[in-house]
């Protein structure tokens, strides 16, 4: 009699981890995410791709819905709302992460190519921000960078050096880059990101720096129609999108499918910076169809080193001692001279 109990338990048992495992086989995650860009541009482009291989690769196991700016919070919400759990993913960027973490500071300063930005983070840099955002919750997968701050957009001229910023409102889109600004001898203005094209009509701010794509996603250049432009691939600094997880979420995925998504992540910032240069072009193809509405400026190199020479080492010291002591700005600092032989 004993036996047969101690078969039928271990019957039901075996029963128990077969169900348990169909169970964990066919599990689905129906997740919900945001980010702060309107739907378009290369930067949407880049979560839909995510997005639509994360459901192929998984066999539809994870669907992950990704709200536009300001569907599920604004975009200064959006850090503390992933590392809260309200959101379950999010494309951040780091002009926004900086409210939180000034080493996302790191790619605003005019030092390398947007197509480097791949080698940088394995080089040591993706480690140290991988830790900073698990430490509050959060599961950093990659860096889907852009072709950089490539066009100023101005109210009433163009730029082709410092001396053409005097005294300007900008729009102010974070700590470094405010302050590239500010040596550059404009006026950084803050204004919430969904009251910028407003501020700009009203001519509360008068210039605008960002990528060429950006201002055609954006309609910048309707209020701001004097672009001046870097054709050479040179920039005034680089931003960057992250894509994360809630480190909860991350943690309830089996391993196969946490490296199905890291694979994922990882094969889309090889190739963000390519999309990005697809949409500039597009972009400045479709200025120059409105010649009457909007003015084009080519910046020469030589404009352009006169620019970015006069930010390099003022705003490296600013990034440095914006840190205070207390975060790995210094370490993120030694990586990055190594990487471009300074």
């Amino acid at each position: 009699m004993k036996k047969l109990v101690w078969v039928f338990i271990m019957v039901m048992s075996l029963v128990f981890c077969m169900n348990a495992n169909v169970i964990a086989a066919e599990k689905v995650w129906k997740l919900k995410g945001t980010t702060f860009i309107p739907p378009s541009g290369a930067r949407w482009d880049n979560v839909l791709d995510f997005v639509a291989k994360l459901k192929e690769r998984t066999n539809g196991r994870v669907i992950l819905e990704v709200a536009p700016s300001g569907g599920l919070c604004s975009s200064w919400e959006e850090y503390d709302y992933l590392s809260q759990g309200y959101i379950d993913f999010a494309q951040l960027i780091d002009a926004w992460a900086l409210t939180h973490h000034n080493e996302f500071g790191l790619l605003g300063m005019a030092l390398i190519k947007s197509n480097e930005v791949p080698d940088l983070m394995k080089a040591g840099v993706m480690d140290i921000w991988a830790e900073i955002t698990a430490k509050n919750n959060i599961k950093l997968l990659a860096v889907w960078s852009a072709t950089g701050y490539n066009c100023h957009a101005i109210k009433h001229r163009f730029i082709n050096g410092p001396a053409d910023f005097d005294n300007i409102p900008f729009f102010a889109t974070g700590a470094i880059f405010n302050k590239i600004h500010e040596i550059l001898g404009a006026k950084p203005t803050p204004v919430p990101n969904a009251e910028a094209f407003s501020a700009y009509t009203t001519g509360v701010l008068k210039g605008s720096t960002s990528s060429l794509s950006t201002m055609y996603s954006y309609k910048n250049y309707e209020p701001l129609p004097y672009l001046s432009y870097y054709p050479s691939g040179k920039n005034l600094g680089l931003y960057a999108f992250m894509p994360a997880f809630n480190m909860k979420v991350w943690n309830s995925f089996p391993a196969d499918i946490q490296e199905t998504i890291q694979k994922t992540a990882d094969e889309i910032m090889e190739v963000s910076v390519s999309r990005w240069k697809k949409a500039d072009e597009k972009a400045l193809e479709f200025f120059k169809t409105i010649p009457d509405k909007v003015f084009l400026n080519a910046i020469t190199d030589a404009e352009a080193d006169t620019i970015i020479k006069k930010v390099r080492k003022p705003i490296q010291a600013f990034f440095v001692e914006q840190g205070k002591g207390k975060g790995r700005e210094k370490e993120l600092m030694d990586i990055l001279n190594k990487f471009t032989g300074e």
